[in-house]
Order: C-alpha cells, then sequence, then structure tokens
C-alpha cells in the first residue's frame, strides 16, 4: 500500500534509510548475520541504527543481498522523510528527472559543451 506516508512521523533522511534497510532485511525474513558476506554485522547494525550512511556501493551490495533495490530503500526514506507527499509523487518526479538527464546527457557531453582548461 502506498499511503504509509499519510500516518508515520516524518524522520531524518539518516533515520528513513536506516528504517528502510531494517523493515527490509525483516520483511524478507533475513538475519544481520545473514549479510556477512556483503558487511558485518556490527556495520549492518549501525546502519539500522542509524549511527553510520552506507557509501552507495555498500547500500547497493546490501540491498541485493536482501533481494531488495536500493532505489525502493532510498524512496522509501525519502518519503518517511516528510519531503515528498507520496511514492507515487516521488516517482512521477524521478522519472521527468531522469528522463531530463537521459535527453541531455549527449549534447552535455559533447566536446564544444566542455569548457576548455587552458591557463
Amino acid at each position: 500500500m502506498l499511503g504509509f506516508e499519510q500516518i508515520t512521523k516524518p524522520m531524518s533522511l539518516r533515520d528513513g534509510l536506516a528504517h528502510a534497510l531494517r523493515t527490509a532485511r525483516r520483511a524478507k525474513g533475513v538475519s544481520q548475520e545473514a549479510l556477512d558476506t556483503v558487511s558485518s554485522r556490527t556495520y549492518v547494525s549501525a546502519l539500522e541504527r542509524g549511527l553510520k550512511n552506507p557509501t552507495i556501493e555498500k547500500l547497493d551490495e546490501i540491498a541485493s543481498a536482501i533481494d531488495m533495490h536500493p532505489l525502493a530503500l532510498l524512496t522509501f526514506a525519502y518519503v518517511r522523510s516528510g519531503k515528498h507527499a507520496s511514492v507515487s509523487t516521488l516517482l512521477k518526479e524521478i522519472e521527468e528527472q531522469v528522463q531530463l538527464l537521459i535527453e541531455n546527457e549527449e549534447s552535455l557531453s559533447s566536446p564544444k559543451a566542455t569548457p576548455s582548461l587552458k591557463k
């Protein structure tokens, strides 16, 4: 259900990501110890308590280990933070922004668009 954001108290992004990691891991029935191929139990525990922030690579590894896309975890964290009204509006905004990036990717990487680094 996409309405969870209306019945929960907003939290910081760090706490939202911590909550997302813990919720996803438990929902998938994965113990912290079972993630030992990607991270120590101590590190996972610190992430889930909001004491540490993972790198994008570490988030991807942990998400893969619990069979969850890292963007699902981040989306949950952003909605829980109160920065977006709902999952559907956030995903629509993301889709539009990614499309803009795709459309402008080539024009920005052409030699004409790259400023000269002459001294």
